[in-house]
């Protein structure tokens, strides 16, 4: 184990897996009384400039649409896609039950015909129907607090993850051969053959300089504690993006930007590796980021102004 391994702090904002059951038993019993289990209607305040940013950019939709053919989301199976359906209710249960939404769970990776609920959706294009509410955010949103200094750090990056699509078998193909990268499968395709690695925890994953964030079958699940640690996240363009908002992110200000290829990563390290300053610019912005998401409250009006538009442009009340 590396230094530093035992003192990582992990911290979820949008809670863990006893926030998860609580949530998923109210969803529940909601379910079978066919009513709403309600903690108190929530006042909220107006919404400060920069949280109205965020409402347009979760919802892009801005004329009016019909939902008589969706449906209330108590009429959801109780089964499968917990997690979702969980954190689904947690946002939906200040509403009226008989409130109707189309609801896509699970990975969402292509545009919506019409607006619909999602957890994530492609980057720029017509996206304005994918409608984003923090959905799986407890394994999402995982921070960290990492006391270890960058300049600590052992040099070289790090990454450990499963490698099923195609973007992953690139990426491991263009690492193999580079000694500063320290790049492992921990599961992968039958047809594939690479020598699976044990997974490695944070802590010693945070013992690196720099790690890398790669997507899988959407976003990157790493993103966020990468840039909440004191370790510089190396990853190509994001394509996806959930409620943090990968899209907004700047090349240079919050990561290393990669080519598509890694036909310059070799550059790319050596040119931060040998200027300690410019990593600790790129963490300062990175922490200013996701600080921005670390107020439970704030995060759940938010997310509450984008379900009432979403209901008053499709003329429910609410």
């Amino acid at each position: 184990m590396h230094r530093g391994a035992e003192t990582a702090i992990n911290y979820h904002p949008f809670g863990n897996n006893g926030t998860f059951y609580r949530n998923y038993l109210n969803f529940l019993i909601a379910k079978a009384l066919r009513m709403h289990i309600r903690f108190g209607r929530p006042d909220d305040p107006p919404l400060t400039p920069d949280e109205a940013r965020r409402v347009d950019y979760y919802i892009g939709v801005r004329e009016g649409f019909d939902l008589q053919d969706a449906a209330p989301v108590l009429d959801m199976k109780a089964t499968g896609s917990s997690q979702y359906k969980a954190d689904l209710f947690r946002v939906l249960r200040h509403f009226p039950a008989r409130s109707r939404y189309r609801v896509r769970l699970g990975d969402v990776t292509e545009l919506q015909p019409e607006p619909t609920l999602v957890k994530s959706r492609p980057i720029g294009g017509a996206n304005q129907n994918s409608v984003m509410i923090p959905l799986e955010a407890a394994r999402h949103f995982l921070f960290v607090r990492d006391p270890q200094p960058f300049e600590a750090k052992r040099d070289g990056i790090v990454w450990r993850g499963a490698v099923y699509l195609q973007k992953r078998v690139n990426f491991m193909n263009a690492t193999a051969r580079l000694p500063f990268c320290d790049a492992a499968a921990v599961a992968q395709r039958p047809d594939l053959s690479y020598v699976l690695q044990p997974k490695m925890s944070i802590p010693d994953q945070l013992a690196f300089k720099f790690i890398f964030s790669i997507e899988g079958n959407d976003v990157a699940t790493n993103l966020k504690w990468i840039m909440s640690s004191n370790s510089v996240c190396f990853m190509p363009p994001p394509e996806y993006e959930t409620w943090f908002m990968e899209g907004t992110l700047v090349p240079g200000r919050h990561y290393v930007e990669l080519a598509a290829d890694y036909s310059d990563l070799e550059e790319k390290y050596r040119h931060y590796l040998a200027r300690p300053e410019l990593c600790r610019e790129i963490m300062t912005h990175a922490h200013e980021y996701v600080r921005g998401f670390c107020d439970f409250r704030r995060e759940m009006r938010i997310a509450r102004a984008v379900v009432r538009r979403y209901l008053e442009l499709s003329g429910q009340p609410f």
